[in-house]
């Protein structure tokens, strides 16, 4: 009897990310807020995704925001997505000896962790790279947006997470 082997597949991560760019953004902003503004701004149609991007860590669930375009003139996708995720944990107080009362904490999740100076980041699917620097440099004018960094998906080390 003979015994056959399997073929195995592993994802390129390099190939998936091939014209895709991102954006960090900072800013004081609501999610919705700043959505509107590059929609002005860039004459887009972001709309809040129903769906938000979920991770699970340490039996807490993470639920990060999208907004989404896709423009089907030029073949770009669009997404803004939040960084920062702060969820409430219940937890004993840790000085109260009989377990009486809780406490609340907070805890803060990040979509890229390496990247905790932005809370949004834009992720631009289909572009070059000359529209690119001009999508950065109209952001950077509008108006409570406090950094705009350009980020090298090569280097992050969570790349994965982009994936949606």
């Amino acid at each position: 009897m003979t015994t056959k082997k399997l073929k195995t597949y592993s994802l390129k991560l390099e190939e998936d990310f091939e014209n895709t760019w991102v954006l960090g953004i900072q800013t004081p902003l609501s999610g919705y807020r700043l959505a509107y503004l590059i929609n002005k701004n860039l004459e887009l149609q972001l709309r809040k995704n129903e769906v938000d991007v979920v991770f699970n860590n340490k039996k807490i669930e993470s639920h990060f925001s999208t907004y989404d375009y896709y423009n089907e003139e030029k073949y770009i996708t669009w997404s803004l997505i939040h960084n920062v995720y702060k969820s409430l944990i219940l937890d004993k107080n840790p000085f109260d000896l009989f377990a009486i009362e809780s406490f609340y904490s907070t805890k803060i999740d990040y979509l890229l962790p390496e990247e905790k100076s932005v809370n949004f980041l834009l992720k631009i699917d289909g572009i070059d790279t000359i529209l690119y620097d001009k999508i950065a440099s109209t952001i950077r004018k509008i108006y409570n947006v406090e950094l705009v960094k350009p980020l090298d998906i090569k280097t992050l080390k969570n790349k994965k997470n982009l994936i949606f």
